[in-house]
């Protein structure tokens, strides 16, 4: 109200000023973009391919399913503000949308939330796709905290999207900011959009909408609404909107009106021939340049020179005047118990150098020498300091170190060589996948470094599961997880024996955690003497077999039955009955 110069972004924008504040803005500065950083050519051309191939990889990852190349590709993307950004409809619309398609449609839903880091199961899943084994259900890129009341998540459940192998309709939701570094893209958001065949953006409301205007000028063609700033201007300078931007009614429309007509937009859009699509591409970065920077700044420049001519109209009024300064206190506060917490600390490994963690997260690698060699051949002092355990090898790296592997032309072809060979290898499907032998032994041999065993019928127990593995026998093994293993025996200064039990850290070894389709832990239930024993279920992969083990030492026990996983022919025979 008070300030010399009032400008604002749109013409909408300025009917609210003029109603809330009484006073309607001088000047109408709409927002531009730097055209000069737009890439075209060759290099819009390699950006393009580039961004959606890992769009489809990232999508088949999700889903375990193979996403054909020429699916159409959809964002949806913006702060999480679900009904104001339109996610609402956006979602609503997508099963309209598929039905309606003659392609499969890849959808990808990005607002940044309350993640907790990539997925890791995901991030494997990139590098090691099994299409024989789809994944229902499953939308995130990233752990969410709250994911049982997250809305996107809700509202897809309500949708009845389950991303079934069966239906054209892939969604992805990444709940983080694409900043390059986010662990499983990777990739920019700006580098990500040109691989996109169009962004559907029917904002509620939003002053000005920024959003669209990067996808158009990135010839990407965008979905808008009328309640948009952007929008409102395109409507202003032009008596009907371009064929690449799509303004959908949520100003006069009801809700259910709204969804339609965004079906129709985006379905009419897939059905045109590749020309036509490729043509309004173009329109779309034509457009994009009434949008320059070169077409408002000069404004900015003489909003700001109107606002410093009246202030100098005043300048006796404020030239003695001195600016008083604020002292700002600061109190620390002291907390007298402290809580502790559990934090996992894991290591950044390269893209580029990933499937070294692929690899040694499947036991595999100890009986095929070149995978050994790999390994060492990172820091053979390190590999024998490990104890030849992969996995804490990798931990223990540095950045430089990786940084040097990257750069290792030598080291990453031994690498690709591994890496093809294991991929072949899990990729072969079993020879008889309907009868399925279970393997139950009370310890399995596999490594030094998983201590499950103790001798000759652990050693013969994993034997028996790498040899059906290379064989591709339908096998499991079944067993348990002794958290200290098999007592280490040494000497005291008078020569007496002593046994001496160190526990083993799970993170440090190659196991997973077995979840069900609602994504908890799957757990075990045994009937014992006036109580229920509870274990939960990791997987260890012995080759292409997969090794079940139990492990009773949760917080669900007593502390009695959470030792029966304890140590391997440990305690009583009572114990050992257990």
């Amino acid at each position: 109200r008070h300030c010399d110069i009032f400008t604002t972004l749109s013409g909408q924008l300025n009917q609210e000023c003029a109603v809330t504040l009484g006073r309607p803005a001088d000047k109408v500065i709409p927002n531009g973009l730097d055209i000069n950083t737009i890439p075209t050519g060759e290099t819009y051309v390699q950006l393009r391919k580039k961004a959606r191939n890992k769009i489809i990889t990232v999508a088949e990852a999700i889903t375990n399913t193979k996403i054909p190349e020429d699916s159409f590709l959809m964002l949806h993307s913006g702060l999480y503000d679900f009904n104001n950004k339109g996610t609402d409809v956006f979602i609503q619309a997508l099963p309209g949308i598929a039905e309606r398609s003659n392609k499969t449609v890849v959808a990808i839903i990005c607002h940044p939330g309350n993640q907790t880091g990539p997925r890791i199961s995901v991030v494997e899943r990139i590098y090691n796709c099994d299409y024989e084994n789809a994944i229902t259900g499953e939308f995130l890129t990233h752990n969410l905290k709250d994911e049982t009341t997250d809305p996107v998540i809700s509202a897809l459940h309500a949708a009845g999207i389950k991303n079934e192998a069966n239906v054209r309709l892939k969604v992805v939701f990444v709940p983080t900011y694409l900043n390059g570094e986010d662990g499983v893209f990777n990739i920019s958001y700006h580098n990500l959009l040109p691989g996109f065949d169009m962004t559907v953006l029917p904002s509620y409301y939003d002053p000005w909408s920024h959003t669209p205007m990067e996808s158009i000028a990135l010839s990407v063609p965008s979905v808008t609404s009328n309640m948009t700033g952007f929008a409102s201007h395109l409507l202003a300078v032009s008596q009907e909107a371009p064929r690449c931007t799509m303004i959908v009614d949520r100003k006069n429309l009801p809700f259910n009106e709204v969804v339609a007509q965004t079906v129709k937009y985006v379905s009419d859009f897939v059905l045109l021939a590749q020309e036509e699509q490729e043509k309004i591409r173009r329109e779309s970065n034509t457009l994009a340049q009434f949008f320059s920077w070169d077409n408002f700044i000069e404004q900015y420049c003489s909003s700001h020179e109107d606002a410093c001519k009246k202030s100098h109209e005043r300048y006796e009024l404020y030239r003695n005047k001195q600016i008083t300064e604020q002292i700002i206190v600061t109190e620390t506060g002291m907390y007298q118990n402290p809580v502790w917490k559990k934090v996992f600390i894991k290591s950044f490994i390269p893209e580029r150098i990933y499937p070294l963690q692929i690899i040694a997260k499947n036991i595999w690698w100890s009986w095929n020498y070149d995978a050994q060699e790999l390994f060492e051949q990172i820091d053979p002092v390190l590999w024998t300091e490990v104890g030849r355990n992969p996995l804490l090898m990798l931990e223990s790296l540095t950045a430089s170190r990786f940084a040097e592997l990257e750069k290792n032309a030598s080291f990453l072809e031994k690498l690709d060589q591994v890496y093809q060979r294991f991929k072949q290898y899990m990729e072969e499907p079993a020879e008889d996948p309907a009868n399925v032998v279970a393997y139950f032994s009370m310890e399995f041999g596999l490594h030094d470094s998983v201590k499950i065993y103790s001798g000759g019928l652990g050693v013969l127990a994993g034997d028996y599961l790498k040899e059906a593995s290379d064989s591709n026998k339908s096998m499991v093994g079944i067993g348990l997880l002794y958290r200290y293993g098999y007592f280490t025996q040494s000497l005291t200064v008078n020569g007496e024996q002593v046994s001496n039990y160190i526990p083993q850290k799970f993170s440090n070894l190659p196991l997973l955690p077995v979840r069900d389709e609602k994504n908890d832990w799957v757990m075990v239930h045994f009937g014992f003497p006036g109580r229920v024993v509870h274990a939960k279920v990791w997987k260890l992969m012995v080759g292409r077999v997969p090794l079940y083990l139990l492990d009773t030492d949760i917080e669900e026990n007593n502390e009695q039955d959470r030792s029966i996983t304890h140590q391997l022919y440990g305690g009583d025979w009572e114990n050992r009955l257990k």
